[in-house]
């Protein structure tokens, strides 16, 4: 993925935050605009290359203005994959300063950070207290990445994807269906627990109405009490 993007001195021209679980970068290099895509869902986080385009909220989201303001107009210096973990380092210059962009993109606890060149955080995507992602910890790496080294190499192959292009092309094309199928499923999940609410009340209504009909099947009965009533 990175070695098709070639993120190595690119422009960061614009930053904006479609969804709660997506960052969108928009970059020049090369005299062409490029468009990368970081999903930090928890079923499918990734970064590949956007070739279609998605909305920009009218009111940015939190990390993404902090992104505007640290990275935008910053030129990339390098990205690298982590030691082999799902884990990418992006390194921006912006005049004498130089910003860290990691992506870690891990299903249980994917998250973009931001620090500083020692590592400081200066903000976080998901800011998560309890495992020190906030403004002000330290993110390392090194920690996961001698874990991998401690374990014995592995081969992956490159996944076989369907249809024609680059492997970008080809992921974004197999995750936005994915992500589709994803959400009419939960759309239609969302539909039948909203029906089967619905159809709660109106079987409760019933039986009430059910109940009052019982209650006044015998008027000659009801119209001797009100004369009882009535006359005493």
């Amino acid at each position: 993925m990175l070695s098709e993007l070639d993120l190595a001195g690119s422009l960061v021209q614009a930053v904006h935050q479609p969804t709660r679980e997506a960052l969108v970068l928009s970059l020049f290099r090369a005299g062409r605009h490029v468009t990368v895509l970081v999903s930090l869902s928890a079923r499918y986080p990734r970064i590949h290359l956007l070739t279609t385009r998605m909305p920009n909220p009218e009111k940015p989201f939190r990390f993404a203005s902090f992104l505007r303001a640290h990275l935008r107009g910053g030129r990339i210096e390098s990205a690298a994959q982590v030691a082999g973990q799902r884990i990418v380092r992006i390194a921006v210059r912006r005049g004498e300063e130089q910003r860290i962009l990691w992506l870690r993109l891990w299903s249980a606890a994917a998250n973009a950070l931001v620090t500083d060149a020692e590592g400081t955080i200066l903000d976080a995507f998901h800011r998560r207290p309890s495992k020190g992602e906030v403004s002000g910890g330290s993110f390392d790496p090194a920690p996961a990445a001698a874990a991998a080294a401690g374990r014995p190499a592995r081969e992956y192959a490159i996944r076989d994807l369907p249809g024609e292009g680059t492997f970008n092309e080809k992921v974004e094309r197999l995750f936005a269906r994915l992500e589709q199928e994803g959400d009419a499923e939960r759309m239609r999940g969302q539909a039948e627990a909203a029906l089967a609410m619905q159809e709660t009340r109106v079987l409760a209504t019933l039986k009430t109405l059910e109940a009052r009909r019982a209650e006044y099947a015998d008027p000659d009965r009801l119209r001797e009490l009100g004369d009882l009533v009535t006359s005493n």
